[in-house]
């Protein structure tokens, strides 16, 4: 029997909050508890989509009048060698606890994005990347082996060099093979924990991938920064950050460690979040970010953003710029928005992300944050990864119909398809299966694979159904 401490029905919803879904929500503490929660989903035909902290904008975290099997919970360091740099986690364990251990022996995971409470098998199961993937890939390039709970109830070992086809459908799988139980990383070794920054204005989205790249040799991390409201010549407009390991003598401030370790609850440390999103929410619309945006881009220019050049901060003060606007989906409510993530190669990328732009501008929905960065390519099946550049844009649903938004997504979908781009399914819900098996060739393989591992289909999502259920 099991307790309805471990497992109830509640309203789901992905992080851009554009729907809910009920499910029955389950929080395992252990490989037994994963155990007794697949036999119950088999018992009562139910399918389980294991998940960590939901911080996935579409319908990749959700599974309607089914399982989710939530393992934030499960978040413990198993161990960690300070020689060697490995690390071995329970699946819970959130980036925040590694760095909080890591970083003061020199030590770093590699390829983070800039939220802290990313959970590791979340992590695994979405290949995320960060401002270094250009250099040192996306996050499965770090993972060593991982243990995997089967729909059979069986738990394999699944390891790089020994089986190679199933390690690289669970990596980047989006949970959809089996519950991952165990994670074994390879840290990387730092000098210090800190990093100096740089930064170089550009007048237009031509000189600002140019600047990306020629940012690179120099750099450990880069990322550009564009105003997406800028016309004609100026159009893509923005600066260059970039950031760079250096040594540096002393004890870390292990005290400035975790605060900036620590999701804040006020706005850049100053205003509170709750009251603030709310009293926004019918200020944030295009007119104001076009003020903010180009407001933005001539500080940059003239005054703080070049003064930050040579400056040095703690990596984390540096990379998890999320940490300082917390909630700010909150201030999208209670519509949400829509957001697509691209990824085009390099040799096409200007014309693809200007056409990009240009789309957005003809009907009045440019990114109010826009950045891009820099890719790698790996050989994961469902893998968001190439060399070339990412670029988002997103549509805000507040007083526009779902339908128009559908019709600018599916604009910008044509887009990715004509340059051989690729949408990023963790913060995709509209893309079409159509599209999705031009986009991602590997599906395929990547399904016999699943079915393979488990032919009972324990293991579901809402994206799941939408992509590839007539596959």
């Amino acid at each position: 029997m099991i307790s309805s401490e471990k497992i109830k029905w509640q309203e789901v919803k992905g992080w851009a909050e554009t729907h809910s879904v009920r499910s029955l929500v389950s929080y395992p503490l252990s490989k037994t508890d994963c155990v007794e929660l697949s036999n119950y989903a088999k018992e009562n035909s139910l399918t389980i989509l294991p998940v960590g902290s939901s911080y996935t904008f579409g319908d990749m975290i959700l599974n309607k009048d089914n399982m989710i099997l939530n393992t934030c919970r499960m978040n413990k360091i198993l161990s960690w060698d300070n020689t060697s740099g490995i690390m071995i986690v329970e699946p819970g364990v959130k980036v925040a606890d590694v760095l909080g251990i890591s970083l003061i022996e020199n030590w770093t995971l590699c390829s983070i994005p800039g939220g802290l409470e990313v959970t590791i098998a979340g992590a695994v199961s979405n290949n995320i990347h960060g401002k270094d993937s250009w250099k040192v890939g996306n996050f499965g390039d770090h993972v060593i082996k991982m243990k995997l709970l089967t729909s059979s109830g069986k738990t394999i070992d699944v390891e790089r060099s020994q089986n190679k086809d199933l390690f690289k459908a669970v990596v980047g799988g989006m949970g959809l093979i089996g519950i991952i139980l165990e994670i074994t990383l390879q840290l990387k070794k730092i000098p210090s924990a800190y990093v100096k920054l740089s930064s170089i204005s550009t007048k237009n989205i031509s000189e600002s991938l140019n600047k990306l790249r020629e940012s690179l040799k120099e750099n450990d991390f880069s990322i550009a920064w564009i105003d997406a409201f800028s016309k004609n010549s100026t159009l893509g407009r923005g600066y260059v950050t970039s950031a760079k390991w250096i040594k540096k003598e002393g004890k870390i401030d292990e005290k400035r460690l975790s605060k900036s370790l620590r999701m804040s609850k006020r706005i850049f440390d100053i205003l509170p979040a709750k009251p603030i999103w709310y009293i926004l929410r019918p200020f944030y619309n295009s007119t104001i970010f076009k003020i903010l945006n180009k407001f933005i881009y001539h500080r940059n220019r003239w005054g703080d953003g070049n003064k930050g050049s040579g400056k040095v901060i703690l990596f984390t003060e540096f990379n998890f710029m999320h940490n300082k606007i917390p909630n700010i989906n909150h201030v999208q409510r209670p519509y949400g928005f829509i957001e697509v993530q691209f990824l085009f190669p390099i040799v096409n990328g200007l014309e693809a992300i200007t056409e990009c732009l240009s789309i957005c501008q003809e009907y009045g929905y440019e990114p109010f944050l826009c950045a891009v960065k820099m890719h790698k390519a790996d050989d994961y099946m469902i893998s968001f990864s190439g060399d070339g550049y990412s670029f988002n844009v997103d549509i805000p649903l507040r007083n526009v119909k779902l339908q128009k938004a559908k019709l600018i997504a599916n604009l910008l979908f044509q887009i990715a398809v004509k340059y051989n781009g690729k949408i990023y399914l963790a913060k995709d819900e509209l893309l079409s299966q159509e599209l999705f098996n031009k986009i991602y060739p590997n599906h395929k393989k990547f399904l016999k694979i699943k079915n393979e591992i488990d032919p009972y289909g324990l293991y579901s999502s809402d994206l799941y159904k939408r992509l590839f259920h007539s596959n």
